[in-house]
């Protein structure tokens, strides 16, 4: 199967490293993807593996990742690119 990409746009405020969280359900055994934050021009700032295990019925789980360094203050995009999604549900990120 093709690789599944999901985007989020975001905004910060102040020059910091930030991280984002993922809140996901997922119902099989652990899949891998990887997290991109990407900058002006299409520029790639961080990438990270992550894995998404299995999530006991009616919870949720989560990972946290950093931006690694320094970003400053701007639009920036977070991209989660994911080789086997089917099954896997996305709550949504949170960045602090």
């Amino acid at each position: 199967s093709s690789p599944v990409t999901i985007e989020w746009p975001i905004q910060t405020g102040v020059a910091d490293i930030y991280s984002v969280t993922v809140k996901y359900y997922y119902s099989a055994d652990t899949v891998r993807g990887k997290m991109q934050v990407i900058g002006y021009g299409n520029t790639l700032l961080s990438e990270q593996a992550v894995n998404f295990t299995q999530t006991k019925p009616g919870k949720w789980n989560q990972f946290t990742i950093n931006t690694g360094s320094m970003i400053n203050a701007g639009s920036y995009t977070v991209k989660l690119i994911i080789e086997n999604a089917e099954g896997l549900a996305i709550s949504g990120i949170d960045v602090q």
